[in-house]
């Protein structure tokens, strides 16, 4: 039986992948995507998740726009590793997708209360839009099967020393799902620097010759080029396909 999840991004890189994956892994069964404000502005953040889907022939799964921004602090992004659409690189063709009606809290809502407590969700962002429905609708606490999330560090942060993007985006929000009960797996930067998409893997990807793996190949390129600047990385990691 596949794994029920729901996808809370912003693409993003690295999402944009861990949307493909979630999408197509077989073992997967991906019963919406909902957005929120972090790589880049919730705006921008859904518009890629549009465009991306369009692209990948992701047409039946409800797509539902978030939070614009944290809890309680003023918005943060990423710019400076994403770019200024948060998805620099490649070109992509004008979505022929829409969001659905109902915002992403509604959505994880009503789907949530619906279910047999079966669905993982799984926030590759900011957490802002997962505690936004906890605190509105505490009845799907127990419908959460689990969670598994990018985020965190154990040692050294990416935005601060101690922070990893993430995390720092909304703590307030983080400290409600990690107090919400219910089982969750992190993966932090510890494990997702270790993702890493070297020439080998770039020239796997070009040599399908499709348009997805072509886009994903030109995203990583230029990603990693991000990487290299800002960080010295040899190569860009794939922090949100992690959690997925």
């Amino acid at each position: 039986m596949r794994e029920k999840i729901i996808l809370d991004c912003d693409p993003g890189h690295d999402d944009a992948i861990a949307l493909l994956v979630a999408a197509h892994h077989p073992d997967l069964d991906l019963l919406a995507i909902t957005t929120v404000s972090g790589n880049q502005t919730v705006e921008k953040t859904t518009y890629n998740t549009l465009k991306i889907c369009s692209l990948a022939g992701i047409r039946d799964v409800p797509i539902a726009r978030g939070a614009d921004r944290p809890l309680v602090r003023p918005a943060q992004h990423a710019a400076s590793i994403h770019g200024e659409s948060g998805l620099d690189g490649p070109g992509l063709p004008e979505p022929t997708l829409e969001t659905v009606p109902r915002d992403a809290v509604e959505l994880l809502i009503d789907l949530l209360l619906a279910s047999d407590g079966d669905i993982t969700l799984v926030p590759t962002g900011p957490l802002t839009n997962i505690a936004t429905a906890i605190t509105r609708e505490p009845a799907i606490v127990p419908r959460i099967k689990a969670i598994s999330l990018m985020g965190g560090a154990i040692g050294l942060g990416n935005t601060t020393p101690a922070a990893e993007f993430n995390i720092y985006c909304d703590p307030e929000a983080a400290a409600i799902v990690f107090a919400c009960g219910r089982p969750i797996t992190v993966s932090p930067l510890e494990v997702t620097h270790q993702a890493l998409v070297n020439e080998e893997v770039l020239a796997r990807l070009r040599a399908i010759k499709r348009p997805v793996a072509t886009f994903a190949a030109d995203l990583m390129s230029f990603f990693g080029e991000t990487y290299r600047n800002i960080y010295g990385f040899p190569a860009p990691p794939l922090h949100d396909p992690c959690a997925v």
